[in-house]
């Protein structure tokens, strides 16, 4: 929270429009409450672009860890870019295309999310199983 608060607010200083940086620890639910009145994301860390994801927001991904290029491509999103290769440019292209395709992209985050729920519901039976299993076998 220190590094990213410190360039959010050099951030907010330099757009003409306004914007608001959150300075505070806020809950998962008004995180979500907040994130679910965007038009779109543009993120880097993985929990905003899971949450904006999760509203089926469309999110443009800034990739500094692997993980955020595997999240984008396990959600079917092509808008994302290396942190060192991102600039300006390419960032309003992206930007642009998120909101000339915006129903489909929504529709498409839907589509995966119900994928992605079934995997995790799926995960969590498994992982219930082992449990149980090793259990049985300590008995």
């Amino acid at each position: 929270p220190s590094k990213d608060l410190a360039v959010s607010n050099k951030i907010a200083a330099m757009m003409t429009e306004k914007s608001v940086c959150i300075n505070e620890k806020i809950s998962v639910d008004d995180m979500l409450g907040i994130i679910d009145k965007m038009d779109l994301c543009i993120g880097m860390r993985l929990h905003s672009l899971i949450y904006s994801a999760s509203s089926k927001i469309p999110v443009i991904g800034l990739v500094y860890d692997p993980k955020i290029a595997g999240f984008m491509d396990y959600i079917g999103q092509t808008h994302y870019t290396d942190i060192s290769e991102c600039s300006f440019e390419l960032l309003k292209k992206m930007i642009d295309e998120c909101f000339e395709n915006y129903e489909a992209i929504k529709m498409e985050i839907e589509k995966n999310l119900t994928e992605l729920k079934k995997k995790a519901k799926a995960n969590a039976e498994y992982a219930v199983g082992l449990l149980c299993s090793g259990k049985e076998k300590r008995q």
